[in-house]
């Protein structure tokens, strides 16, 4: 007897039986559709030394190098992701280090939107290096997202945590590149940390960006994260 005529000969196993291939079918479509993200570090130089990220004490016990991508190492990645079968969802060009102060960014840009035209393609940056050049091509490349970490409302606060006296220079450029954008792409969010040093200021930090931010932006609250320990967190939250 064949293994189809046992399960049509068993009361309640033909249910059972097609229960589990339905759900082994699943197990293997959900996997076919992943990574959903990748996330390639350009640089991993930066321009602020902020107490709440690791990558400070990785330089200094040297087990990160400072340094940029080789382009054509940018490239050997990307033609690689667009030949495979499990092109994702979303590209992000993003690590510990700043992505703006990375000299090929505007063509590495460039051929992200080229070879993955269907990907999502999102930045993060600290603001403070954000030249016009940059934001127009940002703008008239169609980046998807853009976060901005401005992470404090005080003056003060972000002198504090960032190490680097570059608030009002961060806003300024924040204030051009919304302008210069308008309602167009990329999406841009601004973000604040979320610690106990921005409680009071959460309110009028939200109030005074929303004024300025186009339809398809919006404000954060970005949750803490302590990098798999590497940051003590009892230290920004009680």
């Amino acid at each position: 007897m064949g293994y189809r005529s046992i399960v049509n000969n068993i009361p309640g196993l033909e249910k059972l039986y097609s229960a589990y291939n339905y759900l082994d079918r699943r197990r293997y479509v959900s996997f076919a559709n992943y990574p959903h993200t990748i996330s390639i570090e350009l640089t991993t130089r930066c321009n602020s030394v902020c107490t709440y990220c690791p990558r400070g004490d990785l330089v200094n016990r040297n087990i990160r190098k400072i340094q940029d991508m080789d382009f054509k190492l940018l490239e050997h990645i990307i033609q690689q992701i667009r030949v495979s079968k499990f092109e994702p969802r979303e590209i992000s060009p993003v690590g510990l280090g700043e992505p703006m102060l990375y000299g090929d960014l505007i063509p590495a840009i460039r051929l992200i939107k080229r070879e993955l035209p269907s990907a999502y393609l999102s930045l993060n940056t600290n603001g403070i290096h954000f030249t016009k050049e940059q934001q127009d091509a940002l703008i008239s490349n169609n980046v998807d997202c853009l976060t901005i970490s401005l992470n404090f409302h005080s003056r003060d606060i972000y002198i504090k945590h960032c190490g680097i006296g570059a608030f009002d220079q961060v806003c300024t450029n924040i204030e051009r590149f919304l302008k210069a954008k308008r309602s167009n792409k990329p999406k841009t969010i601004i973000q604040i940390l979320d610690i106990d040093d921005n409680v009071r200021d959460m309110v009028d930090f939200k109030s005074f960006w929303s004024k300025r931010i186009n339809s398809n932006d919006t404000i954060s609250l970005r949750p803490f994260c302590d990098f798999g320990g590497t940051v003590a967190i009892s230290q920004y939250k009680d």
